[in-house]
């Protein structure tokens, strides 16, 4: 779009200029996948996307998805760098919360989408 601005000095002259500008919002992305395990995948299960700042502190749910007996997640974010958690509900020793590359936060795989989708399975214990 063409943009027009005139000011005015101090002697009263107005002066215009015109500009072209395009505004562009950061494209989203997409994180999907599958959740895998042994057997079925448990009707309430969860796939959490926590915010990774580079000091690795930030533990912000930004987006999640319930799968409801489906084995497919997809996930539309802005561009970004994130981690992946899956959580079967009630929590229990044979489905505990399962982070995607780790054992826990500190240690999952960050992943990064800022220039491309990502396609991420996930396998239960």
């Amino acid at each position: 779009a063409t943009y027009h601005a005139a000011v005015a000095g101090p002697d009263g002259t107005v002066r215009t200029t015109s500009a072209n500008v395009v505004l562009s919002a950061p494209l989203p992305y997409t994180i999907s996948g599958k959740v895998l395990g042994a057997g079925t995948v448990p009707s309430d299960t969860y796939v959490y996307v926590f915010a990774y700042a580079n000091n690795g502190d930030d533990t912000t749910v930004v987006s999640y998805q319930y799968l409801a007996g489906s084995e497919d997640y997809s996930l539309t974010l802005p561009a970004g760098t994130y981690k992946l958690m899956v959580n079967v509900w009630p929590e229990t020793d044979a489905y505990p919360n399962t982070w995607y590359g780790g054992a826990d936060y500190a240690s999952a795989t960050v992943v990064d989408v800022t220039v491309a989708n990502s396609i991420i399975n996930i396998t239960l214990p």
